[in-house]
């Protein structure tokens, strides 16, 4: 038996390997002198039982079965609490703490340490038993044993939880979804392939998901996720495409392929609703309509939200044709150094040519975003920005230097800053000549990851320049300045276009003091007249750009442009 004895009186210790000694029961025995060292030690070995003594000088064994008991170990031993006091108050006290059983030192006799030794190891493993059974309960009464997602229990006690403590202006998105067919698949192939079929769809759902949101089996084939304290309807619209999504690869369960496809329906607290009942009960209509629509469809409960997705829906669709007819153009707008006069740069701008309707950036960039088509979409971009910079450099012009919005979704392709290095060497532009956008919103959104933060230093160290788009319109991107490599600000517009107003000159005035005072250039955008370009060089700031200088042009315009203000 390997016995850990934690005492730190060297007498003490040496009187109980003596007494089993004596007792001719044979043991090996490790020693330390703190509950410290004790615990370490019980971290990095098995024990088969710990002699712990109560009172120590610097934490008593009390302490040790606390620490014990909120951070347990993988492989738990049976603990026996020594003490030279004999009062029943501590003994309880050591027991209900985690001991197995108290001993008095100075009554210790061989055959009672024996028999307290083996007595504590069965009531340990008696316990033990007991926690492994009750946590099975547990699992039972809270768990689903198929899935191991939460059951409809749990998940409806999380639900009013959520309601309960949901924070001013902020939602609860509920999104049912069951699959489609699922009966037919049973009835064909056998409950078994059903049964594996569900757990292949929860193993890719939960693939798909972010971590944060509340995912249950309700039962059979119908599931639901909770998305807590959201702002945006397009927050659940996106879980349940990118649900959809997990379906389009056929599952192959014994050798079986199998394709199938979900309906989701979705409802939101609180708009329409007041309780957690009504929550899921107008999810469960949504779902209902989703499903008489036919298979693989999202509905939402509110009316105005179900046009609103149809709508987005069918932009996204017609997006995924627009790259492959040819249906985007970029429009240049100039950058000014208003101290020369002289354009300096310009900032790409995309355009959509769609039915002979020009739609810009504000109407179909977002819902690029909701999918992975801004990857393909922001790839064009950059290429053809860099591609007609590198033009322009060819044609005298090498001072010149580009301007390119990143959207944060973009910041998830891994391939970004290699694709870049790519567009910069075919077309001969060096990186510094790049100054990538992105706006506060973005770099400060909850939903950033370490890997897109990582890109943004990525680019940086590439050589381009990094610069934080729109600001002012957000509220703690100061502390961002340092957080992230930025070496451009862009004020923007939402502030000039009220600058005569006093209070407004003071914060565009604060605001670029302390930007200059950090090293960081400047742009200001939306100089809509003169006096904003005289406010502008009053200030100091050299860059500007608005429409009094001059709009957005066509790329055959720019050779034009710079001829006149080059």
């Amino acid at each position: 038996m390997n016995i850990l004895i934690i005492d730190d009186n060297e007498i003490d210790r040496e009187v109980v390997k003596r007494t089993l000694f004596k007792a001719n029961i044979a043991c090996s025995f490790e020693e330390t002198n703190s509950v410290d060292k004790g615990l370490s030690m019980l971290r990095c070995k098995q024990f088969d039982l710990v002699l712990l003594d109560y009172l120590m000088p610097e934490k008593d064994g009390i302490e040790l079965l606390i620490e014990l008991k909120n951070d347990p170990l993988p492989n738990a031993t049976a603990i026996v609490m020594l003490s030279e006091f004999e009062q029943e108050k501590l003994a309880i006290d050591c027991l209900n703490a985690g001991a197995q059983d108290f001993l008095v030192k100075s009554k210790i006799t061989a055959s009672q340490l024996w028999r307290s030794i083996v007595h504590a190891k069965v009531r340990f493993e008696l316990e033990k038993r007991l926690v492994e059974s009750y946590q099975y309960a547990k699992n039972l009464s809270e768990y689903d044993a198929l899935t191991g997602l939460l059951n409809r229990l749990s998940f409806d006690k999380a639900r009013q939880i959520a309601i309960t403590g949901l924070p001013r202006k902020k939602m609860i998105a509920l999104v049912l979804f069951d699959i489609d067919n699922f009966k037919f698949i049973n009835d064909t192939y056998g409950h078994l392939v059903g049964d594996e079929l569900l757990k292949q769809i929860v193993r890719r759902v939960q693939g798909s998901l972010r971590g944060y949101e509340l995912f249950a089996r309700l039962g059979g084939d119908e599931f639901a996720l909770m998305l807590s304290n959201i702002e945006r309807f397009d927050d659940a619209s996106m879980i349940a495409q990118r649900i959809q999504g997990t379906f389009i690869k056929p599952f192959i369960v014994e050798n079986n392929s199998i394709q199938s496809s979900c309906s989701i329906g979705i409802s939101f607290y609180p708009y329409g609703n007041n309780s957690s009942e009504e929550l899921i009960k107008y999810a469960d209509i949504a779902l209902y309509r989703a499903k008489k629509i036919g298979k693989s469809q999202i509905c939402f409960f509110e009316e105005s939200m179900q046009v609103k997705f149809v709508k987005n829906f069918k932009v996204e669709q017609d997006l995924k044709l627009a790259l492959a007819n040819q249906e985007f153009h970029l429009e240049y707008q100039p950058i000014y150094n208003i101290n020369t006069n002289l354009i300096c740069g310009f900032e790409a701008l995309i355009r959509w040519s769609k039915n002979q309707t020009i739609l810009y950036p504000d109407e179909f960039i977002p819902i690029a975003e909701q999918s992975n088509i801004i990857i393909e979409v922001g790839r064009w971009a950059l290429k053809e920005a860099i591609s007609q910079l590198s033009f322009l450099k060819s044609e005298g012009y090498q001072n010149l230097k580009m301007a390119v919005n990143i959207s944060f979704a973009q910041l998830s392709d891994l391939g970004l800053v290699e694709f870049i290095n790519g567009c910069l060497q075919e077309f001969n532009v060096n990186a510094e000549d790049i100054e990538l956008e992105m706006t506060e919103t973005a770099l400060l959104s909850e939903y950033s990851t370490v890997n897109q933060c990582e890109v943004v230093h990525d680019l940086n160290r590439l050589g381009c320049s990094i610069a934080l788009d729109d600001f002012g319109t957000g509220y703690s991107s100061v502390s961002y300045l340092q957080k992230f490599p930025i070496d451009r600000v862009k004020i923007d517009k939402s502030l000039t276009v009220n600058f005569e107003k006093s209070q407004t000159k003071k914060l565009i005035h604060a605001l670029v003091k302390m930007l200059c005072s950090l090293n960081i250039k400047i742009t200001i955008e939306g100089a809509e007249s003169k006096s904003c370009i005289d406010f502008c060089q009053s200030l100091g700031v050299q860059n500007v750009q608005g429409f009094y200088l001059s709009k957005p042009v066509h790329p055959t315009m720019l050779l034009e442009l710079l001829k006149d203000k080059g």
